[in-house]
């Protein structure tokens, strides 16, 4: 008997795309009508506590503290701060403070680029030619766009420095993450 392989994990595979794209978006959508009526501290709890009451359920459940080690545990806890915590308190922030949502992702979608330049210096890799190309046709773009809406937002100009500060924390969860030595599971 033969039996089909593949179209369940394509399956899986599309839905949790569609799934990644719908909460990423929402996470910018939601504060740009929530922060009006809660601050975004509060959305943010309302945000993080729920799923992490859940996912220290399925954690202890696991056992993953036990197999992980407190330092890999502690490791991973900074990096979440940083990647989840740090950045989103700076994005809701952002949005808080009159910045468009779109521009405050294209900010934080400079990530990558920033990443990409400091590679060499941080963590000894090579970036070439093309890539440096590519990097400054990405910059300059980004630039245009946020200085277009500069012209025309209510926002202060000094909080523009809250989504960059939000892809700062993205730009050290990175690194820290890189650089750790010790590896956890997903779930951990």
């Amino acid at each position: 008997m033969s039996k089909q392989i593949g179209l369940l994990h394509r399956g899986v595979t599309l839905l949790a795309a569609v799934a990644f794209v719908a909460t990423w978006s929402s996470g910018f959508l939601v504060p740009a009508f929530a922060v009006v009526e809660v601050s975004p501290l509060t959305l943010l709890v309302w945000r993080f506590v729920p799923l992490a009451a859940v996912l220290l359920v399925l954690a202890l459940a696991r056992g993953v503290a036990r197999s992980a080690g407190a330092a890999v545990l502690r490791r991973q806890a900074v990096i979440g701060l940083f990647a989840q915590f740090g950045y989103c308190v700076f994005v809701y922030a952002a949005i808080a403070a009159g910045i468009a949502t779109g521009t405050v992702a294209l900010i934080d979608a400079v990530q990558p680029l920033v990443v990409a330049v400091l590679v060499g210096p941080l963590l000894g890799l090579q970036v070439r030619g093309a890539q440096w190309a590519g990097l400054a046709v990405g910059a300059l773009g980004v630039l245009l766009v946020v200085r277009s809406q500069l012209e025309g937002a209510s926002a202060h100009p000094s909080a523009y420095l809250l989504p960059l500060l939000a892809m700062s924390c993205l730009i050290v969860a990175t690194f820290l993450q890189r650089r750790s030595d010790a590896q956890a599971g997903v779930l951990a």
